[in-house]
This record gives structure tokens, C-alpha cells and sequence, in this order.
């Protein structure tokens, strides 16, 4: 009886506790996984919590992100009890990311990690890509595929955003907005538009987001060979929330050079407003090539190709029926709406099996 009563409990409870990074790596992408996933789980008919609790019998706890000393001992205790985990590591297997400090991550991976990841009831991951990488270091999980998704409702905007922004009708902007980081390429970005001989006087680039102070005194030092080809460069700074959603909506190109993303959640965020995209064949985005979203390679040379065509045949010339199907388009493939069922019933199993 008392077993049969537990397994009620969990079952009527359906309740997932995250176990999030520290708030310092929450910024942007994982932040918006976050409160979309929650959103979406509630609807679903779950309820979520913040923070482990290892005397929590009735829960399933999702980690996000990895490295994370205090969160590997919260898994390796709920593995002695019993209790079931899934891990979401956010692009954190991904090439590029074991290669930042790769010395001290590839230690940590096989004293610590790996028997986090391989004791996980599920590994989910945003991409086919993320899970061919994760496939190639993990041996006898079950990976599964969860893109994110949005439950955007703003849609196209163009005209009174470029209002609010103080934008002119004449400008064109190339917007930068993610973190500032070396993995993002911005660098590149800055170096692609410095083309020998060729003057953007309509073109301005607007970079939201914030980062290392050295770098971005770095990249601020970097951009001043733009002064004299483009109308301006402007630095933002951090902006995140709902105000961010101007500036995807009133740019005529977002450009993301990244050399490398799991998911790339804000080239999601462009789209749902309507703007063309240009970013990488390091994203899962490049299975996803339509009119309006672009791929190029995060060298200097194929950008700055690419970026000199876009800039001088599509992007400024879209017209409000263009940016209308570009965001359905995306609507339609990742609101949460769509994708709520598929976590659902991943979540349902690993309960039916407690």
C-alpha cells in the first residue's frame, strides 16, 4: 500500500525541479530556455520548482548546463537514492566549448561528468548536431532531441520599432544582439565589413549585448576602422526582456558569425519578428535554410561575401508580406505550443516508470 501511494503522489504531483546555472551564465539564451520551458511544462499540466531537493521523492530533477561542481554532487546523491535526473547541457559538449579550457574540462569529464551525464535518465538536446556530438563522449545514455521554442506573440513590427529605436527611414542596420563573447564572431562581423575600397554610407551596425570588459574595449578599439565606411556603429550594451524585442523587429539584417551555438535561440527571436538572418554553418540552423534565413562559414573571407551581398540585394528591399511569412514560418516550427507535446510525454515516461 505504501508503495502504491507514492507512486500516486508522483503522479498526481508531476512535478520537475530545476537545477539551473549560477545566475552569471543565465544571460540570453539559457535565461529565455528557462522561462519558456517553465511556461510551457505548467500549461502541460506540470508543476516546477527551483532547486534541488534530494528528499524529493516525488520530482524529476532537470540540470541545466554543465561544470558546475555543486550541481555534479546534487546528481551523483540523487543517483544513490534512486532518483531520476535529466541533463540539458546547453552546447557545453559542443566542439568549441570543450576546447575553451579544454585541459581542465576534459579532466573534470572523467572524474566527475561523464558519470553525471551516463547516470542521467535522459540527455536532452536541441539539435541533431548537439546530439551527435554529445553521442561521440557519452556511452549508454538515451539522447533525445528537444528543440527550444518561443511563445512570442509580437510578430512584425518593423516601422514603429525603427519609431521607438530612432532609427532612420533611410538606415540600414545590421544588428549584432547575443553575448560578447569570442565564440560569437563578432570580430569577424566588425573585420567584414572593413572591405577595401567600399563605403556603406546607409549601413549602421548596432551591437546589443555585453561581455568581458577587456573584450569589448577590445572589439570597440577594432570597430573604429568602420568610421569612415559605415553611418555609425553604435554599442548598446545589455539589453534583455521585452525591450530587446525592438531591436530584432527594427533591424534590416541580424547578423550571428558564431563558431558555434546548439540552438542559437535569439536566431529564433529574429525570425519570429520578421527579420532576415545571417548566421553560420555551426548552428542547426543550416538544416533549416528558406528565403530569409542565410548560412555562410565563419571565416572572414566567405563573410564578408555573403554579408556584402546581403547587404546590397535583400535585406533593406524586404517587404512587410516577406517579414509576415518569415515569422509564421517560425511560429509554426518552435512556439512552444508545438513543441509542448513531445516534452510532455518524455517527461510522462520517466514518471510511469518510478
Amino acid at each position: 500500500m505504501e508503495i502504491f501511494w507514492q507512486r500516486f503522489v508522483r503522479m498526481s504531483k508531476k512535478k520537475v525541479r530545476f537545477i539551473a546555472p549560477p545566475s552569471d551564465k543565465q544571460i540570453g539564451g539559457i535565461a529565455a530556455a528557462l522561462v519558456g520551458l517553465e511556461q510551457m511544462l505548467v500549461s502541460a499540466g506540470f508543476s516546477v520548482a527551483r532547486g534541488a531537493d534530494i528528499e524529493d521523492s516525488s520530482c524529476i530533477h532537470h540540470v541545466h548546463g554543465l561544470w558546475n561542481l555543486s550541481n555534479s554532487l546534487t546528481c551523483l546523491q540523487l543517483q544513490k537514492r534512486g532518483l531520476p535526473y535529466i541533463v540539458s547541457p546547453h552546447g557545453m559538449l559542443e566542439p568549441w566549448a570543450l576546447a575553451n579550457k579544454g585541459v581542465k574540462k576534459r579532466i573534470y569529464l572523467s572524474l566527475l561528468e561523464r558519470r553525471v551525464l551516463e547516470g542521467a535518465r535522459k540527455v536532452f538536446v536541441t539539435s541533431d548536431m548537439e546530439r551527435k556530438h554529445a553521442g561521440s563522449l557519452l556511452n549508454g545514455v538515451e539522447i533525445e532531441v528537444h528543440p527550444l521554442g518561443s511563445d512570442y506573440t509580437g510578430g512584425v513590427d518593423y516601422l514603429k520599432a525603427r519609431q521607438r529605436l530612432g532609427w532612420q527611414s533611410h538606415e540600414q542596420v545590421i544588428l549584432f544582439l547575443s553575448r560578447v563573447d569570442p565564440k560569437k564572431g563578432l570580430d569577424l562581423l566588425i573585420d567584414a565589413l572593413n572591405v577595401d575600397g567600399a563605403r556603406y554610407e546607409d549601413v549602421s551596425l548596432v551591437v546589443v549585448g555585453g561581455g568581458e570588459p577587456n573584450y569589448m574595449a577590445q572589439l570597440e578599439r577594432q570597430s573604429q576602422v568602420l568610421r569612415d565606411r559605415l553611418r555609425r556603429v553604435s554599442w548598446v550594451g545589455p539589453v534583455w526582456g521585452e525591450d530587446r524585442w525592438s531591436y530584432l523587429q527594427g533591424a534590416d539584417l541580424f547578423c550571428l558569425p558564431t563558431h558555434s551555438e546548439n540552438f542559437g535561440i535569439v536566431v529564433l527571436e529574429a525570425l519570429l519578428a520578421g527579420t532576415p538572418v545571417l548566421t553560420t554553418d555551426k548552428t542547426p540552423w543550416k538544416d533549416c535554410i528558406r528565403h530569409g534565413l542565410e548560412i555562410t562559414s565563419p571565416n572572414l573571407e566567405t563573410l564578408k561575401s555573403d554579408l556584402s551581398r546581403m547587404i546590397g540585394t535583400t535585406s533593406r528591399d524586404w517587404t512587410h508580406q516577406e517579414r509576415q511569412e518569415l515569422s509564421s514560418w517560425a511560429r509554426d516550427q518552435f512556439s512552444w505550443e508545438k513543441l509542448a507535446q513531445s516534452y510532455a510525454d518524455s517527461y510522462q515516461q520517466i514518471f510511469t516508470e518510478l
